[in-house]
């Protein structure tokens, strides 16, 4: 099964792929991606609770009060020429929760081109919802709509956590970005987001 979204961002295109293939430990194209919905995408769920801030790492744990920190991995591939980012999806800042919805590990696994061109002919928008890019911390950027259609960056918006450069969590408990900042308080133009 593959599943892919093209768009420029930071002249990357991003590729989101699922196979059945065992769980990627150097550069290959065997390698298994877990998408949130899947049986086995889902980790251990954080301990929180609506409108607190929680402060990294020390208040990032799990119920029994074990650590969950960030992970992530970036593999250069010089041969297949992608880059691979494999992570756990947790934010690697402090946060505050702003809805009911908690967060909890997702296996992320994203293939990019290691080198990018500009796109010839017609730039195409980005998609509205869902993924369009990777955070170098590993945690997913989402379009600029909910799944209702609200726009998640409206500051006067139904949505008001989801406007903040720190992130919220959905329904399914995945921890994403809408906000272009990716992470970051306050990035400037050398900032990697």
């Amino acid at each position: 099964m593959k599943v892919s979204s093209s768009l420029m961002l930071l002249w990357s295109f991003l590729c989101v792929s699922s196979t059945d293939a065992q769980p990627a430990t150097s550069c290959s194209d065997n390698m298994a991606n877990f998408m949130p919905g899947a049986a086995d995408a889902q980790g251990r769920c954080m301990n929180w609770v609506k409108g607190n801030f929680y402060t990294y790492p020390d208040d990032f744990k799990d119920t029994s009060g074990v650590d969950i920190l960030n992970v992530v991995d970036i593999y250069k591939c010089p041969t297949s020429k992608k880059r691979i980012i494999i992570s756990n999806g947790v934010p690697d800042h402090t946060v505050k929760q702003g809805n009911g919805n908690i967060p909890c590990e997702i296996r992320w696994a994203i293939t990019l081109p290691l080198v990018t061109e500009k796109p010839e002919g017609e730039i195409q928008e980005i998609p509205i919802r869902g993924i369009i890019a990777m955070s170098a911390n590993g945690v997913p950027a989402y379009g600029p709509q909910e799944v209702g259609s609200d726009n998640a960056v409206d500051p006067t918006g139904q949505i008001q956590d989801a406007q903040f450069w720190y992130g919220h969590a959905t329904m399914q408990k995945v921890w994403h970005f809408h906000n272009p900042y990716m992470g970051k308080e306050a990035p400037d133009k050398d900032t990697l987001l």
